[in-house]
């Protein structure tokens, strides 16, 4: 995977459940994206989340005023491969060492 031209934006939220921290998570990713100019977006599918997550992303784009720029989607990752990128640095920071080192030249923290 490393081989590919890609790159990953891993953002690090620690200290509260996913269901706090996810809204914010979503809120810096569509804004990040809309300003990089991005226009696709595919988000793993949480079905409990998907409501919220519609709302929490339209809002981010409306406040900054770039709704229009950016088409998400929710899938699961064994209906859309490229969501095993994002699985497998999330893997290999989790599990830490030399597992994370090949994925370095791919990622940008935030």
């Amino acid at each position: 995977m490393s081989a590919l031209v890609l790159r990953v934006q891993h953002y690090i939220a620690q200290g509260a459940s996913d269901n706090v921290f996810r809204p914010m998570r979503l809120e810096v990713l569509a804004v990040d994206l809309a300003e990089s100019e991005a226009r696709r977006v595919t988000i793993e599918r949480d079905e409990s989340s998907i409501q919220a997550d519609h709302r929490t992303i339209r809002a981010a784009l409306d406040v900054h005023d770039c709704a229009g720029a950016l088409r998400y989607e929710h899938a699961a990752p064994a209906d859309n491969t490229v969501l095993w990128i994002s699985n497998a640095v999330a893997w290999c920071y989790q599990a830490g060492g030399d597992s994370m080192d090949r994925f370095e030249p791919l990622v940008s923290w935030q």
